[in-house]
């Protein structure tokens, strides 16, 4: 009904709690809308709407998606008919629950736990390449296409043979693909495993928000016995299940964000003292914005008082962004207070303040990794909850299977 493609990305959501039973399915965060008309709830088999429960859909599926998506799902309530009024609205697709908060509290609580139990690393989609076709197929379409076809064959090969003669074989410099100077093995080399050990036991201790500030030239690849960094960008790394690619900054992103969640939570945010408070100047509403948040602000390591007019007095800042100055800091965060046509609550507030403060002390797209911080970077990954998604929704890592390959490379 709704396609081939959703309907092998759902899973599957059952949970009898107190007599009342949630069951149905959720779309994987990689099947998304830009709207809510494909959330589908039923009560006893009617279908209702319900705004809390969609919002407790959303909450579930907060950091999963990108801003403006919408979860899919197809979820049935069942429960004492004596428990809901549904004759709120003469449709009967609004009902009252006799207790509202424990549905919320239960649908939000399952689709966590199925989420945090379930693999949602995203699959790479190697299906536009296949519908390209192969040179074959081109060849035989028409004969217009034929003709112009073999004669930009003829052309290449005319091209090819004013070239000069191919350069003789070199074999590879063993210190590009990640063999320390001096370094020997006694018979074969180690495994990608043995090497990833060897390195994340070494990075213990390593200050990872330090990052090497030098960017090699693009194009250019960083080689690690455990891991490929590309471009400066993204880290190919062997699995299982074939390779992955994985984005260097919305991972390190997703992992200050936990442990910026979790220190905030716990009031055990580092932040740097001033010994001579930082005046900052600001606009009328920025100032205003401030001022007004000041409590949330201080909950982030940012604190702040009234100096006159538009100006505020900055005494502190947080200790993971120490390398910018105050005011940028400020400035950066007030960006995020003044989300234009929206009246977000203190939690959505606060939660917009830490992406944007992990978003700022990740590495960067672009920078050049040493192999310490490389193996730092992987060791660290399954020590976050939702290391397959950053905190504004986005994946950290696509999969391609050993069968996606071989496909591609026409072996199967």
């Amino acid at each position: 009904l709704f396609g081939d493609q959703l309907a092998e990305n759902l899973i599957e959501i059952d949970n009898p709690c107190e007599g009342i039973r949630l069951h149905g399915y959720v779309a994987n965060p990689t099947h998304s809308r830009s709207n809510n008309r494909q959330q589908y709830l039923f009560l006893n088999g009617r279908h209702i709407r319900d705004r809390a429960l969609q919002h407790a859909l959303g909450e579930a599926y907060r950091g999963l998606l990108l801003t403006g998506r919408y979860p899919i799902c197809f979820l049935n309530l069942e429960m004492p008919h004596a428990q809901v009024d549904v004759n709120v609205h003469p449709s009967k697709q609004e009902v009252r629950f006799q207790d509202g908060g424990a549905i919320y509290s239960q649908l939000l609580g399952t689709l966590r736990s199925k989420f945090l139990s379930t693999d949602l690393v995203a699959r790479g989609d190697v299906q536009s390449l296949t519908a390209r076709g192969n040179e074959d197929e081109i060849a035989q379409s028409t004969p217009q296409t034929s003709e112009l076809f073999q004669w930009a064959k003829q052309e290449l090969g005319n091209t090819s043979s004013t070239e000069s003669s191919t350069p003789p074989f070199m074999a590879f410099d063993t210190r590009a693909v990640g063999v320390r100077e001096g370094q020997q093995y006694a018979s074969s080399p180690p495994t990608i495993a043995e090497e990833a050990t060897d390195l994340a036991s070494e990075a213990k201790g390593t200050d990872f928000l330090r990052v090497d500030p030098t960017s090699s030239p693009v194009g250019t690849a960083h080689f690690s016995p455990s891991a490929l960094q590309i471009h400066n960008r993204y880290i190919v790394v062997e699995n299982d299940e074939g390779l992955e690619i994985i984005d260097q900054h919305a991972l390190h992103e997703r992992i200050l964000y936990e442990q910026l969640r979790d220190k905030v939570l716990a009031g055990e945010l580092e932040r740097q003292r001033l010994l001579v408070p930082e005046p900052v100047d600001l606009a009328d509403s920025e100032a205003a914005a401030v001022l007004e948040n000041r409590e949330i602000l201080a909950r982030v390591g940012l604190e702040v008082e009234p100096f006159g007019g538009r100006a505020v007095l900055v005494s502190a800042y947080p200790a993971m962004l120490a390398h910018r100055s105050p005011a940028e800091v400020l400035r950066s965060l007030v960006e995020q207070l003044l989300t234009e046509g929206k009246n977000p609550g203190p939690r959505d507030v606060l939660d917009e303040l830490m992406h944007g403060m992990a978003c700022k002390a990740a590495v960067k797209y672009g920078d050049r990794l040493t192999l310490e911080e490389v193996a730092s970077l992987l060791a660290q990954r399954h020590l976050a909850q939702d290391h397959h998604h950053c905190p504004h929704g986005r994946p950290t890592t696509l999969v391609f299977t050993r069968d996606q390959l071989d496909r591609q490379f026409k072996r199967i």
